[in-house]
């Protein structure tokens, strides 16, 4: 094998090593905090001055409906709504035909949501909650807001190339 192509092994041995680390990390916090969403950023200003833009906030799984209860902050999704983790206060619960449903509202905004015609009456079905904030990270998740830009991926990119090609072009040390 050609010497050059030698020294690529082992920069492309860290690169996969650092992926599987952070894969591997975020399915241990997946099965320690029982969700699927252990991080969440903040996206929006709709939970100032609690929750600010960039906050990381860290989930746990909620099993069932009776362990949230009105002030806690949820983490949910709502099906046709943009495919984003909402994270909002609950303000009043009901339980309709065995089905539990949330209102919530975001701290900064005027009135609580309305997901009408995406859910029933409006409010969030337990069954969409992903779980609910315990912790929050101030300014972390802008790492992760800026790299799922396309800005972000093409550093990603960029990077992974510098480093294969300057291990490459380095020069060879002589024995």
């Amino acid at each position: 094998m050609d010497p050059r192509y030698k020294r690529l092994v082992k920069p492309i041995a860290l690169i996969c090593v650092l992926i599987v680390v952070t894969q591997g990390g975020m399915y241990l916090l997946r099965f320690a905090l029982r969700t699927e969403n252990p991080l969440v950023y903040v996206p929006s200003e709709s939970m100032e001055p609690n929750l600010r833009v960039g906050d990381w906030c860290i989930v746990t799984g909620v099993e069932r409906p009776e362990d949230l209860q009105i002030g806690d902050i949820i983490v949910f999704n709502i099906p046709g709504v943009p495919d984003m983790p909402w994270i909002h206060r609950i303000v009043d619960w009901t339980q309709t035909a065995g089905q539990w449903y949330f209102q919530t509202k975001g701290d900064n905004n005027r009135s609580p949501d309305n997901f009408w015609p995406y859910t029933p009456n409006g409010w969030v079905p337990f069954t969409r909650v992903t779980g609910k904030v315990i912790y929050r990270i101030p300014y972390a998740g802008y790492m992760s807001i800026f790299l799922h830009t396309p800005f972000g991926y093409a550093l990603i990119a960029a990077l992974i190339v510098l480093i294969l090609a300057l291990e490459y072009l380095r020069p060879e040390k002589r024995a």
